[in-house]
């Protein structure tokens, strides 16, 4: 790969990078929907596998199944796409069709990207954080005698494990 070297170059390809992303978003987005309609017309779930199956390495593909989840009564792997759906006749699936135009019309609304902000590592739980809330549980009188040195224990030995504490 030969990098661009040049300001203008860089620029260039930003620009491009921008303009292409928010077309692809737009693609995806009316893909999406048009899988949900589809789906809920025909209960046929092989669009939505092959929708998670083409979707970019680099775009939030967790985001998408997190919104296709909460607008349609489906579970979706994320290793592999694969689609649990309930039975036709349940309860779960009537209220999904009886509500369908107005689940389409707020999906429509509120694209994938926006349903859930993306996590970025501050986010992430920290070492330390864990280790005091393992240290709190075991303080806590819900554990019964005996609990809080095992987990205390848990903690120290994670905390040796870390290089935290001298072994």
């Amino acid at each position: 790969m030969k990098l661009h070297t040049e300001i203008t170059a860089i620029n260039k390809a930003l620009d491009s990078i921008a303009g292409r992303g928010k077309r692809l978003d737009a693609d995806i987005h009316k893909a999406a929907c048009s899988v949900m309609a589809h789906f809920a017309k025909h209960r046929d779930d092989k669009l939505v596998v092959r929708l998670m199956e083409v979707m970019p390495k680099s775009s939030r593909r967790k985001a998408l199944i997190d919104w296709f989840e909460a607008a349609v009564p489906v579970e979706i792997s994320y290793n592999n796409g694969t689609v649990k759906m309930p039975k036709e006749k349940s309860q779960a699936w009537q209220g999904f069709i009886a509500e369908f135009d107005a689940t389409l019309k707020a999906s429509i609304a509120t694209p994938f990207w926006d349903y859930k902000a993306e996590k970025g590592a501050k986010d992430a739980v920290s070492f330390e954080a864990v280790l005091a809330y393992l240290e709190r549980k075991a303080k806590s009188e819900k554990f019964a005698a005996g609990s809080e040195a095992k987990i205390v224990d848990l903690a120290t030995y994670a905390r040796k494990l870390a290089g935290d504490v001298a072994a």
